[in-house]
């Protein structure tokens, strides 16, 4: 008896000791200022790829001709959507990334579902208050503090009482109201 439950003990500790070394999967990746977890603003396709171990598709869009993408990940049920720009397709950085479900928390604390008093709480005079083109609904702007970070955001939409999608990118980008258009 003391024989299995040393055998039992010492499986359960090994699989505890595993786990804590593997990496964190892209749905605990917390949301700062200049892009998701390891997956930060400036990196290409392949830069991404490599450090989630995922691959991305394309996706299908005549705006890939106007130096503007946007990628998924392949197989995966990931809530993140990637939009790169630039000159060539196989030059194309990221440039913004789409979140849409609560899955992601800023390094503050906050996610998709959480009240506008809350968010406001959180962030307090860094947030820029404006509406949506389209829904006329309160969209929040963060503002970065440090001036190394200037070229950055994060918006959180609203639905006038809690955050319905939060994107991260950098400026000009992160303003277009429909993405590549």
């Amino acid at each position: 008896m003391i024989k299995r439950i040393l055998i039992i003990s010492t499986v359960f500790y090994a699989q505890i000791s595993f786990a804590q070394d593997l990496p964190l999967t892209i749905e605990k990746y917390k949301i700062h200022i200049r892009g998701v977890g390891k997956i930060l603003i400036g990196m290409s396709v392949v830069d991404i790829e490599k450090v989630t171990g995922q691959k991305l598709k394309l996706e299908e869009d005549p705006l890939v001709e106007q130096n503007c993408a946007f990628y998924y990940f392949k197989n995966s049920i990931s809530n993140l959507g990637f939009m790169f720009t630039g000159s060539a397709k196989n030059n194309m950085k990221l440039a913004r990334i789409y979140l849409y479900k609560p899955e992601n928390e800023t390094i503050s604390g906050i996610k998709i579902g959480d009240s506008i008093t809350k968010l406001k709480s959180i962030y307090k005079e860094k947030l820029e208050e404006t509406r949506g083109h389209y829904t006329n609904y309160l969209e929040y702007t963060y503002k970065p503090v440090d001036k190394s970070d200037k070229n950055y955001g994060i918006i959180f939409e609203t639905n006038n009482q809690n955050i319905t999608s939060i994107s991260v990118g950098r400026y000009p980008e992160l303003n277009l109201v429909e993405g590549c258009l």
